[in-house]
């Protein structure tokens, strides 16, 4: 486990940290390399999440009903379309 915390801190700071920066000693309230380690873990396991039951079907069904009443035309892509 020790290995594998300092691996995952070298690998942090060489993507994300300059040469002048130290690492914190406190993130979300916790403070120790394992508990931060726990907390990272925790909180980009949260990050993705996995679809909902049926989402692929609901998704291509809206996609086909979408394509079915453009006629064939590419449809101009904005915000909107987006939420939707």
């Amino acid at each position: 486990m020790y290995q594998n915390n300092i691996s995952f801190w070298n690998a942090w700071r060489k993507r994300f940290c300059s040469k002048n920066l130290k690492s914190s000693s406190v993130v979300n309230g916790v403070s120790g390399k394992e508990n931060i380690l726990k907390e990272f873990s925790r909180h980009l396991s949260q990050v993705s999440q996995p679809n909902t039951h049926n989402a692929d079907q609901k998704y291509e069904r809206k996609a086909s009903q979408a394509a079915s009443t453009d006629h064939g035309t590419v449809r101009f892509i904005d915000i909107h379309l987006m939420h939707e």
